[in-house]
């Protein structure tokens, strides 16, 4: 089944109407992503793509155009409204610098997980197996006995 098309554009149900309670006084939930990346100190787009060593055109020419229109300099550019309207990757719902962000996102996620384990191919789970039959010889382990009582 493919994949849907992508849609650039922001419905007016969540620019102006999100969270109404009388006609016309609704929040815009793009001006709030745009605010808290700003509060938080998100950089700005070209940067981003520059970290995400992303290069060339990656919106459509209508589009950049809008951008540029609406802020002063390429460089002061929100990343929220210039991710949203990326083309997206081939296969995905999403553009190549955001496809880097949720990359870069989950390595960091890996790595700084202390748990985190990866099953090798050839390794199968090990369901039903006694303790024993999963310690090989050249393994010592200490087991001790933990009691738990209902207080």
């Amino acid at each position: 089944m493919p994949i849907p098309q992508v849609d650039q554009r922001i419905t007016e149900q969540i620019t102006r109407h999100l969270c109404e309670r009388q006609p016309k006084f609704g929040a815009d939930l793009a001006a709030i992503n745009i605010q808290r990346e700003r509060d938080h100190g998100i950089p700005l787009y070209l940067l981003i793509k520059e970290v995400c060593t992303v290069t060339g055109n990656v919106h459509n020419s209508g589009v950049w155009a809008s951008l540029n229109a609406i802020y002063d300099l390429p460089d002061d550019i929100d990343l929220f409204p210039a991710r949203v309207s990326e083309n997206p990757v081939s296969g995905g719902k999403v553009g190549r610098t955001f496809d880097c962000i949720i990359a870069k996102q989950f390595e960091t996620l890996k790595k700084g997980d202390r748990y985190y384990y990866e099953k090798s191919e050839n390794q199968e789970f090990t369901l039903g197996l006694c303790l024993n039959e999963v310690i090989t010889g050249s393994q010592s382990v200490s087991l001790t006995t933990v009691y738990i009582s209902k207080a």
